[in-house]
């Protein structure tokens, strides 16, 4: 998992997804950013503020959906939903029914002492 690859060099790690063009040829780009831990709260701004202050192509939508590690991007996110999503830390260190549920507590509850929190905000793309 690249999440826990960047836990033990010391960092968190940013997915920036983009889901496009569901009715002719549907396609999906994710890239993933290192960055150092502690910056989610700034990403979380800065991802807030660009979204509200994007350009025309963007405009038509002005929602950004919060995401949480109860309610990650598949529950957040309609089907056929184009979207550029950003999403941060880990969502099994945060969820405390996941931690709860899980087989093998030693494992969930090593995660969630070490791991960034969980967050992400996901912002409609316009249909072409």
């Amino acid at each position: 998992c690249l999440r826990r690859m960047y836990e033990t060099m010391g960092k968190s790690v940013l997915f920036l997804e983009t889901a496009v063009h569901f009715h002719s040829r549907p396609h999906a780009h994710i890239e993933v950013v290192p960055m150092e831990r502690g910056m989610e709260p700034e990403a979380s701004m800065f991802f807030k503020e660009a979204f509200f202050s994007c350009d025309e192509e963007w405009a038509q939508h002005r929602k950004v959906i919060e995401l949480s590690s109860a309610r990650p991007l598949k529950r957040a996110v309609p089907a056929h939903f184009q979207y550029l999503a950003a999403e941060w830390g880990d969502p099994a260190a945060t969820s405390g029914a996941d931690k709860d549920k899980s087989k093998d507590k030693s494992k969930s509850s090593k995660a969630g002492s070490d791991a960034a929190p969980y967050g992400g905000i996901v912002h409609p793309v316009e249909s072409e």
